[in-house]
């Protein structure tokens, strides 16, 4: 194996030394380790929301739409208010995460731009208002960019109701928050946020069928969270959301490596 990284060198004769072979196994297997790790991308995906892709009829035909499933709530919350914050868990399962963003969802009824102008968020080592705050807080702007989201057919995603097919009034945004470089270990955590932006109205993530979550509500700024998020009369639903960055693996493939140096000290002294 050492033959194949170094076919001209002389192991244990007087060709490279052994400092200069640890540091390159060294190297070989950090290398290797972070290979692994680069693999990741979302750590979380919060969905689904998009139900019907390419599924617009009328003036934003072939554009993507999430429906409401019959008889559920196509409002939501009834949009974002200064008291008003929305939570919902997550989970990380890798021995390390490095979270470099989190990209919500939202709409405003009517409107001709993108209209988000702010996203303040937290993350809770448990239930929000009974768990502890880890990072962030209730009044910094850590929105780093917002635009229309384009779904599979890049042409944009519509909220509609179950049967509504051209409805094209509620275009749904994205808020991204990113840069954030939040180390977490394997766990459940809870993000809450709030966002700025006239009649923002969060997005669901029921399908057609409804999709049951445990999303939850604060009307007086984050103390508490007693409500639930429905969609529709009874059935508790999610809020959609991604968690993207870098999952770190167990550095399974240092060992072999190591071992493999082990074996050549030992053939090193036995020729000796």
């Amino acid at each position: 194996m050492l033959s194949f990284f170094f076919p001209k060198v002389s192991l244990w004769g007087g060709g490279m030394s052994m400092r200069k072979i640890f540091g390159v196994i060294g190297a070989i297997a950090i290398a290797m380790w972070c290979a692994q790790a680069v693999n990741a991308d979302v750590l979380w995906d919060n969905g689904p929301f998009i139900t019907h892709p390419g599924g617009m009829t009328g003036a934003a035909a072939g554009a993507d739409r999430s429906a409401i499933s019959p008889g559920g709530s196509l409002f939501g919350t009834g949009g974002a208010g200064p008291t008003l914050r929305l939570a919902d868990d997550f989970q990380l399962t890798a021995p390390l995460s490095i979270i470099d963003s989190f990209t919500f969802y939202a709409y405003t009824t009517g409107a001709g731009a993108p209209t988000a102008t702010g996203l303040t968020l937290r993350i809770w080592s448990g239930t929000p208002g009974t768990g502890t705050v880890i990072w962030g807080d209730t009044t910094t702007n850590v929105m780093t960019s917002t635009g229309w989201l384009d779904g599979p057919s890049g042409l944009g995603v519509f909220r509609t109701t179950a049967a509504d097919t051209a409805g094209n009034t509620r275009r749904i945004q994205f808020l991204t928050a990113g840069g954030l470089n939040i180390n977490l270990g394997p766990g459940t955590y809870w993000v809450d946020f709030n966002y700025t932006g006239t009649n923002f109205t969060p997005v669901l993530s029921s399908t057609v069928d409804v999709v049951p979550g445990n999303a939850i509500q604060s009307q007086d700024g984050g103390l508490t969270y007693p409500f639930n998020i429905l969609d529709g009369p009874t059935v508790q639903t999610g809020l959609p959301f991604l968690v993207n960055g870098v999952a770190i693996p167990e550095p399974t493939m240092i060992a072999p490596l190591l071992g493999l140096f082990g074996m050549g000290l030992v053939a090193r002294r036995r020729r000796k």
